[in-house]
Parts: C-alpha cells; structure tokens; sequence
C-alpha cells in the first residue's frame, strides 16, 4: 500500500532503540572502578575488580624486582644525586599507588558534568526524530513524500511500477541513499564511543602494573603513554559533545524555520561524519600539547641535573671567601 507513514514508523521505531543504547556511551562515560558498572539507562554490568586486583597481585613482585635491580646498580656509587633521584622516584611511585585510581576515578566524574553542562540534550537522534515527525506532518496535510526523502508508489499496483519504471528506481535508490548513509553516520560515531569506553575500561584494569615503571627514568615514558592515553580518550567525549551541541542548534533553526528537505538531511549527515573524526583532531591537539609539556620537563630536570653540582661548588666557593 501507498503509505509513506509505515515507513516513517519504522524508521522512528530503530533510531529510538538505537539510541536508548548509544546515548548512554556518546552522553556519558560508565565509571570503570566500581564493584558494578552503571550505565546511564541505570542498568548494570558487572566490574573488573578482579582483573584490577590480579595486577596488584603482580605488581608487588614486579616492583620488588625493579626496586633490587636499580639498588643493585647503585652499590658503591657516590653520586648522590643519582641516588636522591631514584628516591624522589620511588616517593613519587608510592604516592601514585595511592593517588592515581582516585585521580582516575574523579576525571571521569568531571567529564560527565563537564558534558552536562555544555548541553542538557541528551538524545544522539533527537534531530532525526524532529525531521520524521515534521514529515509526518507534512504528508499527512498532502504534501508530497518525495519532497522529504520518502518514496511514494503503490507497490501493490505492479502495473503501475512497470509503467513509470524509472521514477521507481530513482526513488528507491534517493531513499537508500540518503537514509543508509544518515544511519552509517550514527552507527559509525556510536561504535567509537563503544569503543571508547572499552579503552578506558581496559586502562582501567591495566593501571597497576603500570605504575612501577616510574621507578626507573629509562621506562617513566610508559606512564606518562598511559596518562595521555587515557586523557585523551576521554576528553574526545566533551569535544564531540559540544560539536554536536553547536550543529544540533544550527540544524534544528534551519528545521522550524525552513521545514524538511532531504537536502538538509545530506548536509546534517556530512556533519555527523566530521563530528566522527574529532577524536583525530583531539588526539593531535593534545598530543602535541603533551609532548611539549613533557619535552620543557624534561629539559628543565636536565638543567637542573648539569647546573646543580656547578651551582653547589660555586656556593661553597663563596662561604669559603666569606669566611
């Protein structure tokens, strides 16, 4: 039958079982470290505590090992700032062990106000939703489906198809085309939030027996790799947010202003797939704002490393005088 409105049905009914499922990952961020894990829609799964708790199991002898090997290295040397170094190391790595799962822990907290307060919308389709139902509108006062992407032929009159067999194909593919790659869209960027959280989980878990190899400046890179990663991946949530906050806004004017055309649609989806690669834009952005940062560190502990024995003869030099 003629009924464009079935397929508007349809379409209403997947977007919306789609997104009661990724809007709880886009929208928000599950805290890893709990005994159960909740997601947004307050369904539970369950934690990896015991994973987490397995890495500290192998942690203890792990950092025994790197604690005796560097001690080992150390016997009869009599440079005294070497050792004050690994003891400022072991200090710090004692202090991470106690600080990091709260640090961890709390950013994710901070994130979701932070994606809270940049917008109140809390529905991925909720654009697409507006346009169906504004079709629906439209149709259902006479105007014509194909002017918002819906095909409109009696399917049921085969002779009628036969007849105009050109616009018949020509409105099935325009309707494929512009709603399959709509839906890509969301599922392409709703599998990188999947994933995304899936990363932090993982992080999650690996923390432990990360930690010791601050112990040892040759190996200090591997925890400063595991900070930036697990930063990076989560601020790509808030960045993605208030990109999507910013076209939501636009599109939904040009919506109430202008009504339903497919040609919106095309131009909303070309958004969604620049919205997808911010998590690109991000990781460059604080990639390169990490690496300088550690790079200034660096070379101040190195300046400090070269000029502090000169600076300590220099100030024994000048008692000696003054006395």
């Amino acid at each position: 039958e003629n009924k464009p409105s079935t397929i508007i049905v349809l379409l209403k009914n997947f977007i919306e079982g789609f997104d009661s499922f990724m809007g709880g990952f886009i929208f928000y961020t599950p805290d890893p470290f709990g005994s159960t894990i909740k997601l947004k829609d307050a369904s539970e799964i369950p934690g990896v505590t015991k994973y987490r708790d397995l890495f500290y199991q192998i942690t203890i002898p792990v950092l025994a090992i790197i604690i005796a090997a560097i001690a080992i290295s150390k016997i009869g040397s009599d440079d005294a700032q070497a050792i004050k170094s690994f003891g400022m190391r072991f200090l710090i790595t004692l202090v991470l062990f106690v600080t990091v799962p709260h640090v961890l822990s709390y950013s994710i907290q901070f994130n979701n106000l932070l994606v809270e307060r940049i917008t109140t919308t809390q529905q991925f389709t909720g654009f697409l939703q507006d346009y169906l139902d504004k079709s629906a509108q439209e149709i259902g006062s006479g105007e014509d489906p194909e002017k918002y992407g819906i095909p409109s032929y009696d399917i049921s009159l085969m002779g009628g198809i036969f007849k105009s067999l050109g616009k018949f194909i020509v409105q099935t593919f325009l309707f494929i085309l512009t709603f399959l790659f709509l839906l890509g869209s969301f599922v392409y960027i709703g599998f990188q939030f999947v994933i995304r959280f899936a990363t932090l989980l993982f992080l999650g878990v690996l923390y432990p027996i990360i930690i010791p190899f601050a112990l040892a400046e040759r190996t200090q890179h591997i925890v400063e790799t595991f900070f930036k990663t697990w930063f990076t991946f989560l601020i790509q949530q808030p960045a993605f947010v208030l990109g999507f906050a910013i076209a939501n806004d636009i599109f939904m004017n040009i919506l109430n202003a202008q009504g339903p055309t497919v040609g919106m649609l095309f131009f909303y989806t070309g958004f969604l797939f620049f919205l997808g690669g911010v998590n690109m834009l991000v990781g460059r952005l604080f990639g390169d704002a990490w690496g300088m940062f550690t790079t200034n560190m660096q070379a101040a502990i190195a300046t400090r490393a070269t000029t502090a024995p000169v600076s300590t003869r220099m100030n024994d030099f000048k008692r000696g005088l003054t006395r």
